[in-house]
């Protein structure tokens, strides 16, 4: 706490905050751990500590006593990476950068002997799978590789600018300075007006993402200072001033932060990731602040930053997402969801100069998060189709699934998801085995079976290996008779089906057991049965685009677009791959500039089966205990704040139409 009412201090902060760093770590022997066996730090995270550590050291060399200080310097000198880091000397991604700087400044410390290693290691992030020609950093891990969370391209950025600004000029320091540049520039286009990284992927919202951020502007606007850029330098300036204005709304009344961008009491852990913990993500950004001081400069004078400006409007290469600003109004797009799910495609974020972010529109939640019950929805607005639901089968009886909320039979009828998404999965519980029983209504004539295997999304615990197959013209359990006993490959990555072929028959009811497992459990990502039609039901169901998976969703901004200063005009086209979704295609026409924002929607039904299109706008209240949400309405004249919640009405003249064609 007294670390973070520094905040508005932050040289005094600096000094406090390496200090208690350093004490922490070698007080309670932390790096001891590291010296002498395989590290036992929190979660196993010890490449990121020697950065810091580094830091501190360089801080407070003279403030200790001499003794001290060379115990420090003692235990310092033998760190063993092999033993202190993950993957060591093959790290990949952002792990492997934190740590390849925090040994880069232990050697310009004095406190390891050379850097070939280091040389080594960073010859292998130099490769288009890490990095876009715009320098901006992809990292897919914790995921199913089909994503790029907007927090971590900035973040290992950070950690290699200190690398080169301590002195790194060995092999590929050259393009290492070029990328980090440009992707500094980028970083200012994706910047919202009110001073926040873009949303999208994992650890999105954490207050981090506006301190790594200070890191970045500081370190180029003190550089292109010393280069006499003036004016390059104020944007920078004013960027970081934003980034640190957005950090300090979320500062508590005992000192420390909110971690995420809400005020739920921090023990609710609402919104937070796995890995999520109010200590060390308050830490985080401290120390990321205090890196940032190092670099700060108060005699540059600050320019208007160009999210206050506007005029521009990109889709930034491999992030899935199409930002635009027109006299400083702020639209973000994503034109598919990472996953595992955090966000929804569509609108996602709306910001102006001047207004909370949380009384416009700051970020999207799919109707499904990980780990999480599905929703009513996806909280997000955009458009709505109703349509008649068309099945194959209907569910008679399954064994409950490892979570009923979830991992239902429905999930995988005829389902389409190559990149098993864990939305559309049947799991049973760990170590057991179960079976489910389908009815198509009337007799079909069978010979083959579609079965897709799963291997539970990232997670890669799941998996059915041996199954039967019986059929009957009745419901009845007792007369359904063996068709085929087979077994199913296990897969990793991408799935696809398996076909299984047995003599023709003639049946309205089938049963599926599954028998055995790979890893810890039985599960499915699809089944299907050839021959046997979809359906109309007298149900009416409604779709929206929020709530499409990523993987049945192809995206992209279309190349005609009038860019101004003040208007920017613009289309967005997202054709759906998905078999369940009764509309092929959308295409969403933005007309953005500083008073407003109107968004067009054109839909292409895939049937007549599709009744009516809207609006579906997700409502909230908060009265400071719990957040509600109140209903979906199809237009936003339907809705009426109850008498015992007060209505926020936002600054943005937001206007959403939808039609088909």
């Amino acid at each position: 706490c007294i670390v973070l009412h520094c905040i508005d201090c932050i040289a005094l902060h600096c000094i406090i905050l390496y200090c208690i760093v350093l004490y922490f770590l070698f007080e309670n022997n932390v790096l001891c751990y590291c010296v002498l066996s395989p590290c036992s730090c929190a979660q196993g995270h010890c490449n990121f500590y020697t950065m810091p550590l580094m830091l501190a050291m360089e801080t407070l060399n003279g403030s200790v006593s001499k003794l001290q200080f060379e115990q420090w310097e003692s235990i310092t000198r033998s760190i063993d990476p092999y033993k202190a880091y993950k993957s060591w000397p093959h790290a990949a991604g952002n792990w492997a950068i934190v740590a390849l700087t925090g040994e880069f400044l232990r050697y310009k410390l004095g406190y390891r002997d050379n850097i070939t290693d280091i040389v080594e290691q960073l010859a292998n992030q130099y490769n288009p799978t890490y990095y876009t020609a715009n320098g901006q950093y992809q990292d897919h891990s914790g995921c199913s590789g089909v994503c790029n969370p907007m927090p971590y391209d900035h973040f290992p950025r950070k950690y290699l600018a200190v690398m080169l600004g301590y002195g790194y000029n060995s092999t590929n320091a050259t393009m290492y300075w070029e990328l980090n540049r440009r992707a500094a520039w980028v970083s200012l286009l994706m910047q919202s007006p009110f001073g926040e990284l873009p949303t999208g992927g994992r650890s999105s919202q954490h207050q981090w993402n506006e301190a790594v951020s200070c890191v970045t502007y500081e370190f180029w606007a003190s550089r292109l200072s010393m280069q006499g850029d003036k004016q390059g330098a104020g944007v920078f300036k004013r960027a970081a001033t934003l980034s640190l204005r957005s950090l300090k709304r979320w500062k508590r009344r005992t000192g420390e932060w909110f971690i995420l961008k809400n005020r739920f009491s921090p023990d609710q852990r609402y919104g937070y990731e796995t890995y999520s913990y109010y200590s060390q993500y308050n830490l985080l950004p401290a120390s990321m602040l205090a890196t940032a001081h190092k670099y700060c400069r108060d005699s540059i004078v600050q320019l208007q930053s160009f999210a206050e400006v506007g005029g521009f409007l990109f889709s930034p290469e491999g992030f899935h997402k199409v930002i635009a600003n027109a006299d400083g109004m702020y639209v973000e797009t994503e034109l598919f969801p990472d996953a595992p799910p955090h966000d929804s495609a569509g609108l996602a974020r709306v910001h102006t100069r001047g207004t909370d972010p949380l009384i416009t529109l700051t970020a999207s939640a799919p109707q499904q998060c990980e780990g999480t019950p599905a929703g009513p929805g996806a909280l997000a607005p955009g458009v709505m189709w109703s349509v008649k639901e068309r099945i194959h089968a209907d569910v008679v009886r399954e064994f409950p699934s490892y979570d009923p909320s979830r991992f239902r039979v429905q999930n995988i009828l005829w389902a389409s998801n190559p990149n098993d998404d864990q939305s559309t999965l049947y799991l049973l519980p760990k170590g057991v085995t179960g079976n489910f029983t389908l009815d198509f209504g009337e007799v079909f004539q069978l010979s083959s079976l579609n079965l897709t295997n799963t291997h539970n999304s990232h997670y890669n615990d799941f998996g059915t290996k041996d199954f039967a197959l019986y059929a009957s013209n009745s419901s009845d359990p007792t007369t359904f008779q063996h068709v085929l006993s087979s077994r199913l490959k296990p897969v990793t990555g991408k799935v696809s089906p398996q076909v299984f072929t047995f003599p023709s028959l003639s049946t309205r009811f089938v049963q599926v057991a599954l028998l055995s497992y790979y890893a810890t459990g039985a599960g499915l990502n699809s089944i299907a049965f050839p021959g046997v039609p979809a359906h109309a039901t007298q149900n009416v169901t409604n779709q929206t685009l929020a709530a499409i998976s990523f993987g049945s969703i192809q995206a992209s901004l279309l190349p005609q677009a009038t860019i101004k200063q003040q208007q920017a005009v613009y289309r967005i086209q997202y054709n759906l791959t998905s078999q369940s979704s009764a509309v092929s295609s959308i295409l969403e026409t933005y007309n953005v500039t500083g008073a407003s924002v109107v968004v067009t929607s054109m839909l292409v039904p895939k049937s007549s089966d599709v009744s009516q299109v809207g609006i579906r706008i997700p409502v909230f209240a908060f009265d400071g205990i719990a957040s509600e949400l109140l209903q979906y309405v199809n237009t936003p004249t339907q809705y009426h704040c109850p008498s015992h919640l007060p209505c926020l009405h936002a600054f943005i003249n937001l206007q959403l139409h939808a039609f088909t064609r």
